[in-house]
Parts: structure tokens; sequence; C-alpha cells
């Protein structure tokens, strides 16, 4: 980006922080991270066009505990 004469305005760690950059001019264009657990975020930010580049991905899946298979069977949780 710097060879485009492009500069990085903000990082942005915490969603809500989003605003504060619109507000000072810049556009979110690229989530990065070293890896993306699960595939929860990827329809959050494809609504909002902002594509996530990862090193690596892992799957990963969460339940809200209505639908989890684990809390249905009434199986304890295990400390690894």
């Amino acid at each position: 980006m710097s060879a485009r004469g492009d500069e990085i305005v903000a990082l942005i760690r915490n969603p809500d922080h989003r605003v504060d950059v619109r507000t000072a001019g810049a556009e979110p264009v690229v989530i990065g991270a070293l890896l993306v657990l699960g595939s929860a975020a990827s329809p959050y930010f494809a609504e909002r066009g902002v594509p996530i580049e990862a090193v690596s991905r892992v799957p990963f899946d969460l339940w809200v505990p209505a639908e989890c298979p684990l809390c249905a069977s009434g199986q304890a949780l295990a400390d690894p």
C-alpha cells in the first residue's frame, strides 16, 4: 500500500471504533489475522464489504447454549 502512496490511518481492534475511523475520513478495507477460528466472523464482515485475510484458518464450532449438542446431551464440561 505504501508503494502506491497510500497510508494506514488506523488499526481497528474494537468494531465499535470503525465509526471513529470513518469520521476521520478513512474506510476499512481489510481485516488481517494470523489465525481465524471458525466461520462466525466471515458473514459479519462480508455484509460490510470487508474481506478477511488470514495466515491460517481452523474449524471451530460455536453454539448458543440452546443449540449446543453437548449442552443438550447433559455432558459435563471437562478441564483439558
